[in-house]
């Protein structure tokens, strides 16, 4: 049954010190065996799965857009459609703009062949985040209003993926962010939560539908 699997796998179940020996106190079943080669290869799998199927979705954004269509055929919401946005270059402003924002988040964007994959368009207001102070100088954010902010700024532009934004710190609770606020279409810093509550009501309206990643 072993030689179905990978061979660090079986090294894992059986090694004398850290496998299957050492916990049990006689010859281990063929099911303890199958279970404990599961443990390791079940993981594997899910991520290997859970990788192809954003791949498959990033390829459905990146896909080459349709051949033009004659005049006749166009349609008035052709329009409201929105473009695929296109991949971003590792090290270019652009790419440090999410880096930032994710960041925030605390998850890394995805990266294959030096570009970055980010399912959308990059508007003023997140191309603000290239102008974040360094990771060092982020501020401790734990006010309701700015969490409420910041929350709804994130859930709108990183759909998958993203672990609560509020995490314990000893006895504190609450994240670190470049500013107080998400930043304002234009791109430059909020001040207050008002000011942010309108600029988020701005930002939906300019905003297109686009499907979660």
């Amino acid at each position: 049954m072993l030689a179905k699997y990978p061979d660090d796998v079986i090294c894992a179940v059986t090694h004398p010190a850290e496998g299957l020996p050492i916990r049990k106190d006689f010859l281990p079943t063929v099911r303890e065996v199958y279970l404990a080669c599961e443990a390791i290869v079940s993981p594997r799998r899910e991520e290997r799965a859970r990788r192809k199927r954003i791949e498959q979705q990033i390829a459905e954004r990146v896909a080459p857009a349709p051949k033009p269509r004659a005049k006749s055929e166009e349609t008035s919401t052709d329009a409201d459609t929105p473009a695929a946005a296109p991949p971003i270059m590792v090290g270019s402003r652009e790419a440090l703009a999410i880096e930032t924002l994710f960041a925030v988040a605390r998850i890394k964007p995805y990266v294959r062949n030096g570009r970055m994959l980010y399912p959308y368009h990059l508007t003023p207001q997140l191309l603000g985040f290239a102008n974040a102070p360094p990771r060092a100088d982020w501020i401790w954010i734990e006010d309701r209003q700015q969490i409420a902010a910041w929350n709804g700024f994130l859930a709108k532009h990183i759909t998958s993926g993203r672990p609560p934004l509020v995490e314990k710190v000893g006895v504190r609770m609450g994240f670190f962010a470049p500013w107080e606020f998400p930043l304002k279409v234009d791109g430059t810093p909020c001040r207050s939560a008002e000011e942010a509550a309108s600029q988020n009501d701005a930002s939906q309206e300019r905003g297109t539908n686009e499907h979660d990643l």
